[in-house]
């Protein structure tokens, strides 16, 4: 049992990989997720964000066209809430430089793959639970 109603998020899960976007998308639904979408590489998740509005993103960070960092660089530039959406970079890239640049770039929390259904919740709840109390 979560402090969180997983069923009041939005989220947008970028990734370039189908099967680990679906892998992720069943998890958020087992958590409660009711609205999910999907984009498979930065750009189209821009669109997504604009269209769509979401309320929490979840995304890879090396993808073909648009990368995690180039997403959300554009993500922060964004008027109005979209630039202040939350960011949990899920990626196989755990090097020290990336979790640097990640930091550097005020992303709300990572998580390096392989990743399951209970560390991502835990991530999740973690950046919930920063927002709302700042």
């Amino acid at each position: 049992m979560g402090v969180f109603d997983y069923s009041l998020l939005k989220v947008l899960v970028i990734e370039d990989q189908a099967f680990v976007r679906q892998m992720i998308s069943h998890y958020l639904k087992n958590l409660g997720c009711t609205m999910i979408m999907e984009a498979p590489d930065g750009y189209a998740g821009l669109k997504q964000v604009v269209e769509n509005q979401p309320n929490f993103i979840i995304c890879d960070i090396n993808m073909e066209g648009m990368d995690g960092f180039g997403f959300l660089e554009k993500l922060k530039e964004l008027d109005g809430k979209a630039s202040d959406i939350p960011v949990v970079f899920l990626t196989s890239d755990g090097t020290i430089d990336s979790v640097k640049k990640a930091a550097d770039l005020s992303v709300d929390g990572y998580v390096v793959k392989p990743v399951t259904k209970d560390n991502l919740k835990l991530k999740i709840d973690a950046v919930l639970k920063r927002r709302l109390i700042s």
